[in-house]
């Protein structure tokens, strides 16, 4: 299955919280379009002595066989991401196809 992994690292913690609640937001948006199987939101944190350190979140969409996202979405969301205050990074991910042969 094909999926693309987005890194959500935002530029200023104190906003975590509500950029949090909004990424949330976005990934059951995802999760409705036509070639998104579904979106989920995987929290990146260090556990500390009195707080935990907040790293982000990995946003990945498993798409259904192979389908692109729509891309104007996905460019939108990207966009959005670096307004509200993210430095999105994108991965994608595509199992490898062996071939019968060999």
């Amino acid at each position: 299955m094909d999926s693309i992994l987005i890194h959500c690292r935002p530029r200023d913690s104190a906003y975590a919280h509500t950029l949090c609640t909004w990424l949330e937001q976005q990934a059951a948006g995802l999760s409705t379009r036509p070639g998104i199987r579904r979106a989920r939101i995987i929290h990146r944190a260090t556990l500390g002595a009195d707080d935990p350190h907040q790293h982000g979140w990995l946003l990945e969409c498993e798409l259904v066989e192979a389908a692109s996202p729509d891309s104007d979405a996905l460019r939108e969301l990207l966009t959005d991401m670096r307004l509200i205050g993210f430095d999105p990074i994108i991965f994608t991910v595509r199992p490898s196809r062996r071939d019968n042969g060999m």
